[in-house]
């Protein structure tokens, strides 16, 4: 009797394996909409995803660094991601379901627009740059005069907290980085326009409908690719 209990026990949680299986494969097979996903997800300009905006503070141990934005697409491995997809713009340019003919020319306009994006970085690499070694050269005076007894070590904290408060409003109010976002504002408006040329009028009604709703980030937009 009790053999035949726990062979019950045994097919039941097979049958329920197998069940839950199936049901796991059902939702985790289904085609995900794309181009809904692309349209609603919100558009991040490049400008967003690439310039810091923020330090980390300087101390009597250790020297001002700028923070690097944790949303840099630089940093992902583009060993596995398609040529043909690229930064701000992979969501939409799966949306489109390119053409073989037509990722070679989308290759091309991105290789044209990385030019673009390195120009402008190398402008805001320099810039930051500065600010940097500002900071330290400041911060390098207060730790002599620290070491040399001619402050204290209270002082030599305060007065490298005003420091790093002057290096995070460089970088906050800078007309140079203002100037370098509007580069890349640049940059992916030529793309863009670059990209309406080779589209399909199906593929433009994806691209304008992504176009109406970058920047929002909303949710509760349509999330099946139509307009609500």
């Amino acid at each position: 009797m009790k053999d035949a209990r726990l062979l019950l026990m045994a097919l039941v949680a097979a049958t329920c394996l197998m069940v839950f299986t199936g049901c796991t494969d059902a939702v985790t097979t289904q085609p995900s909409d794309v181009a809904g996903e692309a349209l609603t997800s919100g558009y991040e300009p490049t400008a967003d995803l690439i310039i810091p905006s923020d330090i980390y503070d300087g101390s009597v141990e250790n020297e001002v660094r700028v923070k690097e934005n944790p949303r840099d697409f630089r940093d992902k491995n583009d060993d596995r991601r398609p040529r043909f997809l690229h930064g701000p713009f992979d969501r939409l340019l799966r949306a489109l379901k390119l053409t073989e003919e037509q990722k070679g020319q989308v290759g091309e306009f991105l290789a044209a627009h990385k030019e673009c994006v390195g120009a402008a970085m190398q402008v805001l690499r320099d810039h930051v740059s500065t600010i940097m070694e500002e900071a330290n050269q400041a911060r390098a005076e207060v730790i002599e005069k620290l070491r040399a007894g001619e402050i204290t070590r209270e002082e030599a904290r305060a007065a490298i907290r005003e420091i790093n408060q002057r290096a995070r409003e460089a970088l906050k109010n800078s007309d140079v980085i203002a100037r370098v976002r509007e580069m890349l504002k640049a940059c992916d408006e030529e793309f863009i326009e670059k990209l309406k040329g080779i589209l399909t009028p199906e593929q433009l009604e994806i691209l304008q409908r992504w176009l109406d709703h970058r920047g929002s980030g909303d949710p509760t937009g349509p999330t099946d690719g139509r307009r609500g």
